[in-house]
């Protein structure tokens, strides 16, 4: 269900939050274990399995995004596309 009112985009935005809270728990979690390159790909299996999470909270997995009108599916793209680059441009 996408977020329509402000109260329902804080209100995900926080559950994000908690999502991302406990993932980081998980991952310091694997960093206790004293294996070569285990701490990656814990990393690599949460950050996996949060980010689509979080985009579909938002309205933002591809099977949403391609189900918009194509005026508003290209404002959305143009936006994650700017947010990646300046993202990718800090130092």
């Amino acid at each position: 269900m996408l977020p329509k009112t402000i109260e329902e985009l804080n209100r995900t935005r926080d559950e994000c939050h908690g999502m991302v809270a406990q993932r980081a728990a998980l991952s310091a979690g694997g960093t206790l274990v004293p294996v070569p390159g285990l701490d990656i790909a814990v990393d690599v299996g949460l950050l996996m399995e949060l980010l689509p999470a979080i985009n579909r909270r938002f309205g933002l997995a591809p099977e949403q995004i391609d189900g918009l009108d194509p005026r508003l599916k290209m404002m959305i793209t143009r936006s994650l596309s700017i947010s990646a680059a300046r993202s990718l441009a800090r130092p």
